[in-house]
């Protein structure tokens, strides 16, 4: 090692090392030797933390160098600092990396040139996100014009090419300017944006100045109070956003009057920036930039990076938004403290210089391959399809009727990609005997204070599909891909069902919407149950004198099994156990479990008395559609009696769900 790479100081070794922890002692005793490094630790520390306060210092290398303040009296606890250097001015020191200082409007021609480098890169460098500088234009778009006072709705002619930007927006419990019936002549004379539609006017703005001629926004684009045309365009949805060169996201904006650029002094206080003039490991003066931060920025989950803690956007709890993310090859997010750029290839941020390749989830990069690998490409879509409606089950709806729409636009384009498979009220018909193993997940419904219902909405989906009730739904992870014995080590299913048939006409053209009929046919066990009231659970009913199912029934059946079912129900008012009308439902009622499923306990094969898997049905004599007997889900069951002593000899029959 030569003289020049050996670390004078003791104390913070030249700031040399990538990782490094100093006392608070031996730091001012490398100030006190005017220790440049040292001096430096305390000019950065000293405008966000009283040096008194601070107990020990943590410096870690992550492009920019980034400094722990541990506190003395709150044991544990500790303030971020990022210390960097501007790209055209760079640090001698050696872990003192380049990042970009904020500007602190959103419209600035800094940012927006920054934003026009990200496109361009995107365009000319990321095969997985070519859409093509021109596309089939949706049936409307506003024409931005060349100023404010030239904005224009413009409808296109059937096959026309162009670009165009798309919005993502939050409407906030109010509807936005809108496009009528009544007002459609006047749209295609022009638009103009009052208070309330500040995030219109700024999407405007943003377009025209990168250079496109198109904007999509829904509220404007689609006649909201045209029946025929809001479903005929919620079924374009795959292509609004597919096809969009870029979408710009109004992730700052809990509504339209809020806009893309966010308030004054937002991003200022966001990045709570000091400017350090002190000197190089040279003793040459230089200066470089600290301030603070809530995280580290390395991980692109963490943007938008802040000062300040930050939270999910409104936006990004909606459901909509959902499948315009996934759609949506190039998106940038406007958020209150910076910008976020997300597309297929990579995942940028205004503050940083580095890009990431994109974390963003397995089904957007299942869509975004040019062609797929057939059977797997559409196997691996079925697989991830559950874990999509978890998602988006999980995400809010203004209204229960959007519940299918919200997801039609996936769907599509999911569909182009299993074109062997049909899809059923939210569902696939290759994927059926699994998919109907969906549990209603009253955990997460009570934390957010939404109990789960009923679609209020009839018709709009059959009760097996889980777009029959409102809230979220969660699955057991399927056995990995159903069809080996090898094993995750989580608790998982494998499904038993056999689907005969399944079926369903939907209300409208759009082939991804609500449904007026539909019916599985299946094949399985069906074992007749009974609520006791006096235990609180549910039992077998005995067929004639000691019997089950049509066979001799041990005396042991007559006992508490080891393990009581676990009857989750699709919605609580229907459960004996939380409501008494639903008490006296069960006495008229005639309830059966249908064995669908062999539990898998962590990796390992449950035991008798847990590994059967049921469907709680209800039988529906007066909606037979067909010679099968017919029922209604009402929910599932875990640990479903015991395989041995009650299931042996349960007769398999073919029914109809409803």
């Amino acid at each position: 090692m030569s003289d020049a790479t050996i670390p004078t100081c003791p104390s913070c070794q030249d700031l040399q090392p990538c990782h490094l922890d100093i006392p608070i002692s031996k730091l001012l005793e490398g100030i006190a030797a005017e220790c440049p490094g040292c001096a430096l630790m305390r000019d950065v520390i000293q405008p966000f933390v009283p040096f008194a306060e601070v107990e020990s210092v943590r410096i870690l290398n992550d492009c920019a160098l980034y400094v722990y303040v541990f506190f003395k009296e709150l044991k544990g606890r500790h303030a971020t600092i990022e210390v960097y250097a501007k790209p055209d001015s760079p640090s001698r020191w050696k872990h003192i990396g380049p990042a970009r200082s904020v500007p602190a409007l959103a419209n600035s021609t800094e940012s927006i040139g920054l934003l026009k480098r990200w496109l361009n890169d995107c365009e000319t460098r990321h095969p997985a996100c070519q859409v093509g500088r021109t596309a089939t234009l949706p049936t409307r778009v506003i024409d931005v014009g060349e100023s404010a006072e030239t904005v224009s709705l413009y409808i296109s002619q059937a096959g026309e090419q162009g670009t165009y930007t798309a919005l993502s927006h939050c409407w906030g419990g109010q509807t936005p300017l809108a496009t009528t019936q009544a007002t459609l002549g006047d749209r295609q004379k022009s638009i103009h944006f009052d208070k309330k539609s500040r995030t219109f006017a700024e999407a405007v703005e943003v377009t025209r100045a990168l250079g496109f001629k198109y904007l999509w926004i829904d509220s404007l684009c689609i006649i909201q109070d045209d029946v025929a045309d809001w479903t005929a365009e919620a079924a374009k949805m795959s292509q609004v956003y597919s096809n969009a060169a870029l979408t710009l996201s109004a992730d700052g904006a809990a509504d339209t009057s809020q806009g893309l650029f966010g308030g004054s002094g937002a991003r200022t206080s966001a990045h709570n920036t000091q400017a350090i003039t002190t000197t190089d490991p040279s003793g040459s003066p230089v200066e470089v930039y600290a301030r603070l931060r809530s995280s580290r920025p390395s991980d692109p989950n963490t943007a938008p990076h802040s000062s300040l803690p930050t939270s999910p956007s409104k936006l990004s709890t909606r459901a909509w938004v959902l499948q315009e993310r996934i759609l949506s090859p190039r998106m940038v997010h406007f958020y209150n403290e910076e910008l976020v750029w997300s597309c297929f290839g990579l995942e940028r941020c205004e503050c940083r210089l580095m890009a990431v390749t994109s974390s963003f989830g397995t089904f957007r990069r299942l869509l975004s391959m040019p062609a797929p690998d057939k059977p797997t490409s559409e196997h691996n879509l079925l697989v991830e399809w559950p874990k999509l409606v978890e998602q988006f089950t999980s995400k809010g709806l203004t209204y229960p009727k959007d519940r299918l729409p919200a997801l039609s636009g996936l769907a599509t384009l999911a569909h182009e990609k299993t074109p062997t498979s049909r899809y059923l009220a939210g569902m696939w018909s290759a994927d059926m005997a699994y998919s109907l193993l969906w549990a209603s997940d009253h955990v997460a419904a009570a934390e957010s204070d939404t109990p789960i219902v009923r679609m209020p909405v009839v018709p709009f989906a059959p009760s097996w599909s889980w777009a029959s009730v409102v809230g979220p739904v969660v699955h057991v992870d399927r056995h990995l891909d159903q069809f080996t014995n090898r094993r995750s080590g989580r608790d998982e299913v494998k499904p038993l069902l056999e689907v005969v048939r399944a079926v369903t006409t939907p209300v409208t053209s759009n082939a991804y919407g609500p449904v007026k009929e539909g019916v599985v046919v299946v094949r399985g066990q069906v074992l007749s149950v009974r609520y006791d009231f006096l235990e609180g659970t549910w039992r077998p009913v005995l067929q004639g004198r000691g019997e089950i199912g049509g066979r001799g029934l041990a005396a042991e059946v007559d006992k508490r099994p080891k393990v009581e079912p676990k009857v989750i129900p699709d919605v609580l008012d229907e459960d004996p156990r939380f409501n008494s009308a639903a008490r006296v439902l069960q006495l008229f009622g005639e309830f059966v479990f249908l064995r669908a499923a062999t539990y898998i306990w962590e990796g390992s094969m449950s035991s008798e008395s847990t590994e059967v898997v049921a469907l709680l049905l209800e039988r529906r004599p007066d909606l037979s559609v067909s010679g099968e007997e017919t029922y209604q889900r009402r929910g599932i069951v875990m640990h479903a009696f015991d395989s041995r002593k009650v299931w042996v000899g349960v007769p398999t029959q073919t029914i109809s769900i409803v």
